[in-house]
C-alpha cells in the first residue's frame, strides 16, 4: 500500500471537500435531491478518510429534505454531532469546489482513494461486473 505523502492527503483531502461543497451548492438550485442521491450510488460516510467528512456526509443522507449548509448544520446539531467549527468548515466546502459540475468525478477520486486505503484495486464506474 502507498505511503500517504502530504501532496496525497491533500488531493484526497481537496477532493472530499469538493463532493461536499458540490452537494452544498447544487441543493441551493435543485430541492430534488439528486446529486446526493447520485453521489451516494458511489460514495459511503466510511469512503470519507477525514472523521469530520464522514459526519458531514452522513448528516447529508440523513436529511429529508434538499441538505444546504442550514440544513446539515441542523441535521448535524439534531443527532447531537454538530462540532465546533463545522457551520464554517460548510462554508469553506463550498468556497474551495471549483464547479458543482464534476461532482460525480470528485466522488469518483474519493471512492479509488478509499479503495487503495483498504488495500483493493480501483475499478472504472460502468466496468463493474
Amino acid at each position: 500500500m502507498p505511503t500517504e505523502t502530504q501532496e496525497r492527503l491533500d488531493a484526497m483531502e481537496q477532493a472530499e471537500q469538493a463532493v461536499l461543497g458540490s452537494i452544498l451548492v447544487d441543493s441551493s438550485f435543485h430541492v430534488d435531491r439528486q446529486m446526493l442521491t447520485e453521489v451516494a450510488k458511489i460514495l459511503r460516510p466510511a469512503d470519507f478518510r477525514w472523521p469530520q467528512h464522514q459526519r458531514i456526509y452522513a448528516a447529508m443522507l440523513s436529511c429529508r429534505e434538499s441538505p444546504n449548509q442550514i440544513i446539515v448544520a441542523e441535521e448535524l446539531n439534531t443527532q447531537g454531532k454538530l462540532e465546533t467549527g463545522d457551520c464554517a468548515y460548510l462554508s469553506h466546502c463550498i468556497v474551495v469546489t471549483p464547479t458543482s459540475l464534476d461532482c460525480l468525478d470528485y466522488a469518483e477520486v474519493v471512492r479509488r482513494y478509499a479503495l487503495e486505503r483498504r488495500g483493493g484495486k480501483p475499478r472504472q464506474r460502468g466496468l463493474e461486473v
